[in-house]
């Protein structure tokens, strides 16, 4: 119990965002690997990035566990500062380059003229849609979730 006390609002909204990343990023797997409009369209830069602020929320978590004196403190707080600048960046460019790959389908499978939409419209293109849909929304929070994070403390600070 005295752990769940000693952690900040930056560290619970930290590990949300982690969560909320990974859920993308699950989703994403979900889209590319099931059958449907979106089989093996990949977008490998999505993957690497992903991969990147996962490890940086990571990072963020295990620093807010320890105290760093002299030089190693300052050099940790630069690179804490460094990553909460750099994820919601990221988490952004993630988002963005998922949209920009699946917008075109959207607008195929979902506004097509009324002969084409009979023919796209198919339980697993449709079913496309929705996880697409749903990965927009996960990498979203996470990168709100993310920016809130960065305006507050790693550490709570002792009264």
């Amino acid at each position: 119990m005295e752990f769940i006390k000693k952690q900040s609002v930056s560290t619970w909204i930290t590990l949300g965002a982690l969560i909320m990343a990974l859920i993308g990023a699950i989703l994403y797997g979900v889209n590319v690997g099931a059958v449907g409009y979106y089989h093996d369209v990949t977008i490998g830069i999505l993957v690497v990035m992903t991969i990147l602020v996962m490890i940086m929320l990571a990072a963020l978590l295990v620093l807010a566990q320890f105290e760093f004196d002299c030089i190693l403190g300052k050099i940790v707080n630069i690179v804490t500062d460094v990553f909460k600048i750099l994820i919601p960046i990221f988490l952004g460019i993630c988002l963005v380059n998922f949209i920009i790959t699946r917008v075109e389908g959207f607008g195929f499978i979902l506004f097509s003229d009324e002969s084409v939409r009979l023919t796209m419209q198919t339980p697993e293109n449709m079913a496309s849609v929705y996880t697409a849909i749903s990965g927009f929304v996960f990498y979203g929070i996470a990168m709100v979730a993310a920016m809130v994070a960065a305006f507050f403390g790693l550490r709570k600070k002792e009264a």
